[in-house]
C-alpha cells in the first residue's frame, strides 16, 4: 500500500516524457471493432471494471523528495466516452481526425489515469472502440490482455484474481538491481563504453532535423 518506486524501465519512459511533456510519443492506441447489436452501457461497465482490475491503468507518477513514485488511484468511473454523432464508414477523413485527436492528446502523468476510451458508432450494427493508454501502463503484450479482459467482462464472463500487481514486480526489480549486482553491472558498461562517440555517426540520405518529429 502507498507510493512505490518505479521499475527501471518505467523510470526511463517517465524521464523521456518529462523532456517532452506535451508530446504524445509514448501513447499507445488501439481500435477494436464491434459488429452486431452493442450494449454501450454494459461496455462502459466492463471498461470501468477492467481499469479497476489492472492497477497500472489507474496509477499516477509523482515526485517525492526528488524521486518519482507510483501511486494507485481509487477505481474511476466513466472511462468510456461516446462520440457525439455517428461517423459513416465512407467518411474516412472524419474518422482519421477523431483517431488522430485521441492519439495526440498527452497524459498528465502526475494526475491522470493512464487510459482513455471513445466509442464511435459507424452504422446501426457497427461500432469502433478507440482506446489510448500511456506506455507506462501498457505495451504490446498488455494490449492483448486488456482487450481479452474487456471482452470477457462485456460477455458476462468471470476472470480469476490476479496473482500479482505491477507494483510487486517493480519492487522485486529494484531489490534485484541494487547493491553489489548494480555496482558490478554499472562498472562493466562504463568500462565497455569508455571512449564511445558522443553521436552515432550513421550515414543518412538526408540532414539531421533540428527538432525531433518521431516519424522514423
Amino acid at each position: 500500500d502507498g507510493p512505490v518506486t518505479l521499475a527501471p524501465a518505467q523510470e526511463r519512459i517517465w524521464l523521456f516524457q518529462q523532456m517532452e511533456p506535451d508530446a504524445a510519443t509514448y501513447n499507445v492506441t488501439l481500435i477494436v471493432r464491434f459488429t452486431g447489436p452493442l450494449d454501450a452501457e454494459r461496455l462502459a461497465a466492463a471498461m470501468d471494471e477492467t481499469v479497476r482490475r489492472h492497477e497500472a491503468l489507474r496509477t499516477v507518477y509523482q515526485l517525492v523528495d526528488g524521486v518519482v513514485h507510483a501511486r494507485t488511484l481509487e477505481p474511476p468511473r466513466g472511462i468510456l466516452r461516446r462520440h457525439g454523432h455517428a461517423v459513416p464508414e465512407a467518411d474516412r477523413a472524419t474518422m482519421e481526425e477523431v483517431v488522430a485527436t485521441e492519439t495526440a492528446r498527452p497524459f498528465r502523468l502526475d494526475s491522470d489515469v493512464s487510459i482513455r476510451a471513445l466509442l464511435v458508432q459507424r452504422d446501426e450494427d457497427t461500432h469502433d472502440l478507440i482506446y489510448t493508454a500511456h506506455h507506462l501502463a501498457m505495451d504490446g503484450m498488455s494490449v492483448g490482455i486488456f482487450a481479452r479482459d474487456l471482452v470477457t467482462l462485456y460477455m458476462g464472463g468471470a476472470l480469476p484474481p490476479l496473482r500479482a500487481r505491477y507494483a510487486d514486480f517493480a519492487e522485486a526489480e529494484n531489490r534485484r538491481w541494487s547493491g553489489a549486482l548494480l555496482h558490478r553491472e554499472l562498472k562493466f558498461w562504463q568500462e565497455y563504453l569508455d571512449g564511445a562517440p558522443k553521436l552515432l555517426e550513421v550515414p543518412t540520405d538526408r540532414p539531421r532535423v533540428s527538432q525531433l518529429r518521431f516519424t522514423g
